[in-house]
């Protein structure tokens, strides 16, 4: 994200809601990669017979084994990979549960604002007896 420069004045409130709507879009972007890569490992578990038998039919299948066992190569790392592996994956956690925090909040916010609006319908349109 590009920094504002630094003689231009925001509110603080409206720095603070900025600021929230990028952690949004962090935390939205890490679960849109994780279902994509889950996905994509998932349909090259499921594509592996289908390699082998065009292989066995003397197919080149040289470019679909490279992307399967790319995908199946995710977590084979060295002790250096997976320490920044394990870094990166804290920060996606901390991410995912400001995102958490965030959503929890506001769907409290919106169920205060339901039931105000629910108790002025009652208010506005009188049991009959």
């Amino acid at each position: 994200m590009q920094e504002r420069p630094a003689d231009m004045k925001v509110d603080e409130t409206v720095e603070k809601m900025l600021d929230l709507a990028v952690k949004l879009d962090d935390a939205a972007r890490i679960l849109v990669h994780y279902f994509l890569a889950a996905a994509a490992e998932e349909a090259a578990e499921e594509a592996k017979p289908w390699i082998q038998s065009a292989a066995d039919a003397g197919a080149d299948v040289t470019l679909e084994v490279r992307v399967v066992s790319f995908a199946d190569d995710g977590l084979a790392r060295s002790s250096d990979e997976a320490k920044i592996a394990r870094e990166t994956l804290r920060s996606k956690i901390r991410k995912l549960e400001i995102f958490a925090d965030l959503a929890a909040s506001h769907a409290a916010d919106l169920r205060v604002k339901n039931d105000l609006l629910t108790d002025e319908a009652d208010v506005a349109e009188p049991e009959e007896e």
